[in-house]
């Protein structure tokens, strides 16, 4: 009778590939928003787009494990948000269901015997935040593992060209925030936007600006809810969000710009970001 022991492969997979022992050690999860005025030429979950995006090419340079896209949204300045982000939820219920979701994969998971000890949240929507105490909420939940989340421009700055990141920053006087010209650079990238309706856009900015600001409001880094909207609107006028400048950077471009060596830029330090992390 002949030995057919060397057809059993199992246990003998772990030093395979690229990879090798490193593979599947860290899982990853997305999150954005799937359901978010952008203006004309972006899809409404371009966030959710740009976070799989950067989660699945993180996880192929790293050999991390991507799992899902958390499906919720809440946003730093809130109730307002309701305004362009329909699906908003309040910190606390978005906190709470995004657990109950990473939980849900995670139990699978460990049923499936799959042994990893990192949990990375990419996350590509401003709204959602990750202070300390959101992670330890989590944590608390999720024992026994590290978990890191990485928002849209919590990158690695190290692993950038500082010289093109002074360029764009510094002497473009680029300046993010949201629906803007970083946004559609990084979009652009990816193949997300529609150039046609980019030029109707534009072409209307050029006109009438303030037509236009009425018409796709979240622009320029929700300019049109800067410039008309009451003093409920006020969360979005604070410094440390960062819109006021955007938009007054909007107003003197008098367009939205591609320029998709920024986007990609950003991408990469990202992407590389998340990678070193799961390594």
């Amino acid at each position: 009778m002949y030995n057919l022991d060397f057809l059993n492969l199992k246990g003998k997979l772990s030093d395979r590939g690229p990879f090798g022992e490193n593979e599947d050690k860290t899982i990853i999860f997305s999150i954005g928003n799937s359901n978010e005025a952008h203006g004309y030429a972006l899809p409404r979950d371009i966030d959710a787009r740009q976070a799989i995006y950067v989660a699945v090419n993180a996880s192929n340079k790293a050999g991390a494990r991507y799992i899902a896209h958390i499906p919720y949204s809440t946003d730093r300045v809130g109730d307002i948000a309701k305004f362009w982000s329909p699906n908003y939820l309040p910190f606390e219920k978005w906190l709470e269901k995004i657990t109950e979701f990473m939980k849900m994969h995670i139990t699978l998971l460990e049923n499936y015997h799959l042994e990893f000890d990192k949990i990375v949240i990419v996350n590509f929507h401003g709204g959602n935040i990750f202070p300390r105490k959101a992670i330890k909420k989590v944590q608390e939940t999720i024992k026994g593992y590290k978990i890191k989340a990485f928002g849209p421009f919590d990158f690695d700055f190290n692993l950038v060209d500082q010289d093109k990141v002074n360029y764009w920053l510094i002497e473009q006087g680029v300046k993010p925030g949201h629906a803007d010209t970083t946004e559609h650079s990084i979009a652009a990238v990816i193949g997300l936007v529609d150039y046609q309706k980019l030029k109707i856009m534009n072409d209307l900015i050029s006109k009438d600006l303030n037509t236009a600001l009425k018409r796709w409001p979240a622009i320029g880094g929700l300019g049109g809810f800067l410039e008309f909207g009451g003093p409920e609107f006020d969360p979005l006028r604070e410094p440390k969000i960062g819109l006021v400048d955007c938009f007054k950077k909007f107003k003197e471009d008098k367009k939205i710009l591609i320029f998709k060596e920024l986007g990609q830029l950003i991408l990469n330090g990202i992407i590389d970001s998340v990678a070193k992390v799961c390594k």
